[in-house]
């Protein structure tokens, strides 16, 4: 519905969703999407505490915030310094571990970012959601 309603006509739903160059985008702006939903359990990163159990909810965050934040580039799994984080990425993956949270983090930085949208509930083990498929 968001895709068919781009004001820029772009409809970025309407192309390839699987490949490795996709990506949402609204008004030509790349946009990050991650869901939360209920059917996530607690050992989960998408898991919302207990927070509208009834409902779900979807997070659109334009990529541009990333840069004005200075994060720095991605990484695979295996540059991840786990124990001594030294960067906000390493942080963030560290703290969701340590939490119980692990998500699911590539061996490359060239994957399609459609596969990390709705995430399997089982996050380190079930294949990607391919909910763009009927």
């Amino acid at each position: 519905m968001l895709s068919a309603g781009d004001p820029s006509g772009a409809r970025c739903f309407a192309r390839k969703v699987a490949g490795r160059g996709w990506y949402f985008q609204f008004a030509r702006e790349p946009i990050f999407v991650t869901s939360f939903a209920p059917c996530y359990g607690a050992e989960n990163p998408r898991y919302q505490f207990n927070q509208h159990p009834e409902s779900c909810f979807i997070l659109f965050q334009p990529e541009e915030s990333f840069l004005r934040h200075d994060l720095p580039p991605d990484k695979p799994r295996r540059e991840t310094n786990w124990d001594h984080p030294v960067d906000i990425r390493d942080r963030i993956r560290s703290n969701f571990r340590r939490h119980g949270r692990e998500y699911r983090i590539p061996e490359t930085t060239q994957y399609p970012p459609a596969e990390f949208i709705v995430a399997p509930l089982e996050a380190l083990n079930d294949p990607p959601v391919r909910f763009w498929e009927s």
